[in-house]
């Protein structure tokens, strides 16, 4: 994936790894899940198919949130 969405990715891998081993297993997930939302859009554009496309968005932002409510917060 390239662009700014690949980028995000890539940005999202290195935070997992900067995070306490105990704290890596659910955003690694969420980030696998991200990564395969973004392709089920790109999918749906390949298609010509609103709903694949909106499907894959509707995933991408329920993950997007479940990954920044998975990271430890600051106390």
């Amino acid at each position: 994936m390239r662009g700014p969405l690949g980028e995000m990715l890539m940005d999202m891998r290195a935070l997992n790894r900067n995070l306490l081993a105990k704290d890596q297993a659910t955003p690694m997930a969420l980030t696998r899940a991200l990564t395969n939302d973004f392709l089920k859009i790109d999918q749906g554009a390949e298609l010509d198919s609103i709903t694949v496309a909106q499907e894959g968005f509707r995933e991408a932002e329920a993950d997007f949130r479940a990954y920044l409510n998975s990271l430890p917060k600051l106390s």
